[in-house]
């Protein structure tokens, strides 16, 4: 991985909006899960938080390179991961996703991100080097106009990264653990439904 020190991640992200018309994939229903008392509603900035028509919203309209993490404790026999995501924005490293194995607050972490452009970014912190990102991946069964159901899964060989159902890369030798949730980078407007770990 490729160091990368170009953002700078809210230290406060804690344990603790409309949504675009041309989705065709309806939201009632949409819930956080583990993550509901966790969710930043209202504004801490640069990220303001909102619920609107079931889906969680993040903004971020000036915080160039920066972003939001939202964890909680996963169960003991953690097996999967799972998200419904959309990102809108046009920053260099714009993305939303899922964050797993985060041990403690401020302590390491792995990320997947879906981006605008309909690639993957990968992320991994740690406390003394910082933030890394790593290469793109493709993503598999992308619509545009649905949200992405992004999941993270124990497999035989470490983690398995699937996209509606596609698998579209893996992590090697790491097993899901810790505390996970959702992750947010750099400005745009991120929607999240249907979080669950299990």
């Amino acid at each position: 991985m490729q160091r990368r020190t170009f953002i700078a991640l809210c230290a406060t992200t804690a344990l603790a909006g409309t949504l675009a018309a041309r989705w065709s994939q309806a939201a009632e229903g949409s819930t956080m899960g583990q993550l509901e008392p966790y969710l930043l509603l209202g504004e801490e900035a640069p990220w303001q938080g909102s619920v609107d028509q079931g889906y969680y919203r993040l903004d971020n309209a000036t915080g160039f390179n920066n972003g939001r993490l939202i964890t909680a404790t996963a169960p003991a026999t953690l097996q999967r991961v799972v998200v419904d995501v959309a990102p809108f924005g046009d920053g260099a490293y714009c993305g939303a996703g899922l964050v797993v194995n985060r041990v403690e607050d401020g302590g390491g972490w792995l990320a997947v991100a879906l981006q605008p452009n309909g690639a993957l970014g990968i992320y991994l912190f740690d406390a003394q080097e910082g933030l890394e990102r790593g290469a793109e991946l493709p993503a598999p069964g992308l619509d545009p106009n649905l949200m992405t159901r992004l999941a993270l899964e124990n497999s035989a060989g470490g983690i398995a990264i699937l996209t509606n159902g596609q698998t579209c890369g893996s992590f090697s030798d790491v097993k899901l653990k810790g505390a996970c949730g959702i992750v947010a980078f750099d400005i745009g407007q991120f929607y999240f439904a249907n979080f669950a770990m299990y």
